[in-house]
C-alpha cells in the first residue's frame, strides 16, 4: 500500500512547490482583502500570536490556501476518474499562469476568502462522492464537516460548492440507485446546515438577506431561474442520453458538466449589477473546470493511442504509437514552459493594492456579513448554538444506532 501511494505524495509535493515558486514574491506584496466568514481571520489571528503583523498573517494564510488549490483538485479528479495521470494533468494545468483568474481574484480583486474556499471545494466534493458511493455514515459526517468548512470560509464559496455537488450527485445518480443517492445528498446538506447554526443562526440569515450582500445573492438567484430553464433540461437530457449507466464516462460528464455550468454563468449575461454575482467572480471555478476537463480528456487520449484501431480517421501505424505518445508528452511540457515564461503572474498596479475591495468592482466595502453578525443578540446566537448542538446529538445517536445495527447483522 505504501509503495502504491508514494508516487502520489511525490507528485503532490512537486505541485505544491511549483505553486509556491509561481507566487513566492507575492508573500511580500500587500493586496486588498475582505471577509464575511471566520476561517481565514481566525487562522490569521493564530499567526498573530507569534508576533506576526495582521496584514502579513492574512496574506500568508491566503497564499498558502492558493498553493494547496491544485492539490485538492488532484484528489477530486483522481477519485472521479480513477487515474493518476488525469489528476496530475488537471493539477498542473490548474497551476499554470495562463489560467490566471484565480490569482487575479486573490491579489487584485480582494476575493481571497472565495479563493480559500475554492481550495476546499474539491475536498468537499470528494467527501460527498465517497459517501454517495459507499453510504458509510462516517463519510457522511466528513462530507458535512467539509461543507461546513467551506461555508465558514466564504458564503459565496458555498454557493459555488452547491453547483459542484449537484453535478457530482447527478453523475452518480446516472449510474443507478438515483433516489438513494439523492437522499444521501440531502442528508449531508441537512447535517451541514445544522452544524453551521452556531454561525449562521436564523436571525443572522434574516439580517443577511436584507443586507447589500444578501440582496445581491437573492437577485443573483432570481436571475439564475431563467438560466436554469435552459440549463437543467439540457444537462439532464445530455446526461441520460450519453452517460446513463456508463461509469467509464462519469469523469467526462463531471468535467463537462462543471465547465458548462460555470461557463454559462460566466458568459451568459450579467446576473446582477452588484459585485457578489459579477460574472468575473465565477471565472476561477471555470478555470478549475477547464483544468479538470483537460486532465480527463488528455489522459483518455494518451490511454487510447496504443489500442485505437488503425483506420481512415487515425492512420498512424501501431509501431509508431509510442513515438506519438512521447510527442504528446513533449508538446505538453513545451506548452507548460511557454505558459510559465511568456505569461507569468504580474504584480498589480499600486493603485489597486490598497484598501478593502468588494470583489468585481472597486468600491469600498459598505456592509459586510461580519458587521451583520454583530447586530445579532445573545439570544439569537444561543439559538444558533442550540441548533448546532442538537445536530451533533442527532448525528451521534444515528452513528451509535447504525453501528449497533451493523453488529446485529454480522452476528
Amino acid at each position: 500500500m505504501r509503495k502504491r501511494l508514494r508516487p502520489d505524495y511525490l507528485i503532490m509535493l512537486g505541485v505544491f512547490v511549483l505553486n509556491l515558486l509561481f507566487i513566492w514574491r507575492f508573500f511580500a506584496v500587500p493586496f486588498p482583502t475582505a471577509f464575511s466568514a471566520p476561517v481565514v481571520p481566525t487562522l490569521a489571528r493564530g499567526l498573530e500570536i507569534f508576533g506576526a503583523d495582521s496584514a502579513w498573517a492574512v496574506r500568508w494564510v491566503l497564499l498558502v490556501f492558493y498553493s494547496f488549490g491544485p492539490l485538492s483538485l488532484f484528489f477530486l479528479v483522481r477519485e472521479v476518474a480513477g487515474r493518476r495521470m488525469a489528476a496530475v494533468l488537471a493539477a498542473i494545468v490548474y497551476s499554470l499562469p495562463i489560467l490566471r483568474s484565480r490569482f487575479e481574484a486573490l491579489v487584485s480583486l480582494g476575493d481571497g476568502a472565495h479563493i480559500a474556499a475554492l481550495t476546499l471545494i474539491p475536498l468537499a466534493a470528494f467527501s460527498l462522492l465517497r459517501f454517495l458511493k459507499s453510504g458509510s455514515f462516517g463519510s457522511a459526517v466528513l462530507a458535512s464537516l467539509a461543507i461546513l468548512l467551506v461555508a465558514l470560509t466564504s458564503p459565496f464559496g458555498l454557493f459555488a460548492l452547491f453547483s459542484v455537488m449537484l453535478v457530482t450527485t447527478f453523475s452518480e445518480m446516472l449510474l443507478g440507485y438515483g433516489r438513494l443517492k439523492l437522499f444521501r445528498f440531502v442528508l449531508v446538506v441537512v447535517f451541514a446546515f445544522g452544524l453551521s447554526g452556531f454561525w449562521y443562526n436564523p436571525e443572522f440569515i434574516r439580517l443577511s438577506l436584507f443586507s447589500p450582500s444578501g440582496r445581491a445573492v437573492v437577485l443573483a438567484l432570481k436571475n439564475l431561474i431563467p438560466l436554469s430553464f435552459f440549463l437543467v433540461p439540457v444537462l439532464g437530457t445530455f446526461g441520460f442520453l450519453l452517460f446513463d449507466k456508463r461509469p467509464n464516462l462519469q469523469p467526462l460528464f463531471v468535467a463537462l458538466g462543471l465547465t458548462i455550468v460555470f461557463g454559462l454563468i460566466s458568459f451568459a449575461g450579467g446576473l446582477s449589477p452588484m459585485a457578489i454575482s459579477a460574472q468575473s467572480r465565477y471565472l476561477p471555478e471555470l478555470a478549475m473546470s477547464i483544468a479538470f476537463l483537460w486532465g480527463v480528456v488528455g489522459s483518455a487520449v494518451y490511454g487510447l493511442l496504443p489500442v485505437l484501431p488503425q483506420g481512415k480517421w487515425f492512420p498512424v501505424p501501431m509501431g509508431k504509437r509510442k513515438l506519438v505518445r512521447k510527442g504528446l508528452v513533449a508538446a505538453f511540457v513545451v506548452f507548460c514552459l511557454v505558459a510559465v515564461f511568456l505569461s507569468p503572474f504580474q504584480e498589480m498596479p499600486s493603485s489597486r493594492r490598497s484598501g478593502r475591495l468588494v470583489v468585481g468592482i472597486t468600491k469600498p466595502v459598505v456592509s459586510g456579513l461580519g458587521e451583520v453578525r454583530e447586530q445579532t443578540g445573545p439570544t439569537d446566537r444561543l439559538v444558533g448554538y442550540g441548533i448546532s448542538f442538537i445536530t451533533v446529538v442527532v448525528i451521534g445517536i444515528l452513528g451509535i444506532w447504525l453501528k449497533r445495527e451493523g453488529h446485529q447483522v454480522k452476528s
